[in-house]
């Protein structure tokens, strides 16, 4: 069986107080529950059943504040992770190829 994503992830911790009880449910509400992940296709909002909270902006991850978190369906915020993923391996590879040879 394959192991969840998160596994072995420390994420959790690093989350605010009250993340779960107060900022979460707070998001979630705002945005009456529907996903505000902006399809490319049709430029308007996704717009399904939300139960997930993430940041905006990778770059602010660690911002908490309301204006760079939203809410999104399990598809689209999976799909955000794994793209966000993507191009963090895709920038450790550029690095490493920038290290000097010795350094290999």
């Amino acid at each position: 069986m394959a192991r969840p994503a998160w596994q072995g992830s420390t994420r959790r911790s690093t989350l605010p107080w009250g993340w779960y009880t107060r900022i979460r449910p707070r998001i979630l509400a705002r945005d009456r529950e529907q996903c505000q992940w902006v399809r490319e296709d049709t430029g308007e909002k996704c717009l399904d059943h939300a139960n997930q909270v993430d940041h905006r902006n990778q770059a602010r991850n660690w911002d908490h504040s309301d204006d760079n978190l939203w809410s999104l369906c399990e598809y689209h915020h999976q799909r955000k992770s794994s793209s966000e993923g993507g191009h963090a391996k895709a920038a450790r590879a550029r690095a490493a190829k920038r290290r000097h040879p010795g350094l290999l």
